[in-house]
């Protein structure tokens, strides 16, 4: 079997020029307020600061999370967005606990190949924010709760919360 060429050793060179990161903190703690995009923001900003590049410098967003959520489907072109880069991609990457390696190995690639010069790379994941399923019957229940007028009404919805 053939390997494949590797693009990055056949073009060109690719260099991590500067990165930083958000303090760990407990679920439900000092960042609860704040989402995945915010998280993302604070430390994209500060990447772009410490490595003395515009966002307009960058053609290319690509970000991990482990964890994805509803609001954020695509969280790469989200940072990019809210950068105020509307008009380069952005993509995201899932890969378990190998998510950041994953981001920036995609991005390298990319850059070797020439598809993008300046990529910015991240991972974000925030586990206060983070989507908990539940089953039918006490989403219903819930929603029963919420749109209850009275107390009597809502002591029947949560009632109605399997034990």
């Amino acid at each position: 079997m053939d390997q494949k060429p590797n693009a990055v050793a056949k073009g060109r060179r690719v260099a991590l020029i500067e990165g930083c990161r958000t303090p760990f903190v407990k679920a439900f703690a000092e960042y609860n307020g704040l989402t995945s995009l915010d998280l993302a923001r604070l430390a994209a900003k500060e990447s772009l600061y410490r490595a003395g590049l515009r966002p307009s410098d960058v053609d290319q967003v690509v970000w991990s999370t482990t964890i994805p959520v509803l609001r954020y489907p695509n969280l790469g072109r989200e940072v990019a967005i809210a950068l105020g880069m509307p008009k380069v991609p952005g993509f995201t990457v899932m890969r378990a606990c190998a998510s950041g390696l994953q981001a920036l190995t995609s991005a390298a690639e990319h850059i070797g190949v020439g598809y993008s010069d300046v990529a910015l790379v991240g991972g974000t994941d925030s586990l206060s924010n983070t989507p908990v399923p539940y089953t039918k019957k006490v989403i219903d229940a819930l929603q029963g709760f919420a749109k209850a007028r009275s107390m009597k009404t809502r002591l029947q919805a949560l009632a109605a919360l399997p034990a």
